[in-house]
């Protein structure tokens, strides 16, 4: 996947995935190393040019409720590893589970998540 001058300024996509069993509307996303963001096209792929967008992360704040992860994956490191945003660098890598549910590995802090499409 790529995507172009919209986007963070400098690029390295770490991975792309495919996963109907986690997502509804989003039909390819991919992660972005250095930024930790979370890019989405919705069409399906014919072999041509698809709009890819950027996507909100939320996680499980333990109450119930949901919290948005600003700087996208680079939060979860920085929470784990107590670091600031300029060293937070998380690689994130999507893959999927043997069920077919999407994942998404922490590189840097070696942190397995599974990932859902919600609507917000």
């Amino acid at each position: 996947m790529q995507f172009g001058p919209a986007g963070p300024g400098f690029f390295a996509i770490s991975s792309a995935l495919v996963s109907s069993k986690s997502f509804d509307t989003i039909k390819v996303a991919a992660t972005e190393f250095n930024s930790g963001i979370f890019v989405a096209g919705f069409e399906e792929f014919d072999g041509s040019t698809i709009e890819a967008f950027l996507v909100k992360i939320y996680k499980d704040d333990g109450a119930g409720g949901l919290m948005e992860l600003k700087n996208g994956f680079n939060d979860l490191v920085m929470e784990s590893l107590n670091v600031d945003r300029e060293s937070a660098r998380g690689d994130p890598r999507f893959f999927r589970y043997p069920d077919g549910t999407a994942g998404v590995l922490i590189e840097r802090t070696g942190v397995f998540y599974k990932l859902e499409e919600i609507l917000v």
